[in-house]
């Protein structure tokens, strides 16, 4: 009897060590999880800012910002060195 009520002894410590653990390690995920809903949302808000930004300076010169101008040039000179 007395071995029995050891042997329990020794689980019952066990489990409250793997316990300790299991709600250390839930509590440092949760705190990523937090950590990475935090810089998403602010992901979030600069993407919308940059879209409203492109959507106001497109409204207002008609121009796509990264569309080139054209060359003014009609054509291009070149010159080829033999060898």
């Amino acid at each position: 009897m007395e071995n029995y009520v050891m042997n329990q002894s020794k689980q019952l410590q066990e489990l409250k060590n793997q316990t300790r653990f299991l709600n250390d390690s839930l509590s440092k995920l949760n705190s990523k999880v937090y950590s990475i809903a935090t810089h998403t949302k602010m992901l979030e808000t600069q993407v919308s800012q940059v879209a409203q930004e492109v959507a106001t300076s497109s409204q207002t010169s008609g121009v796509f910002p990264g569309q080139t101008e054209a060359n003014p040039k009609a054509h291009v000179n070149a010159i080829s060195l033999g060898g």
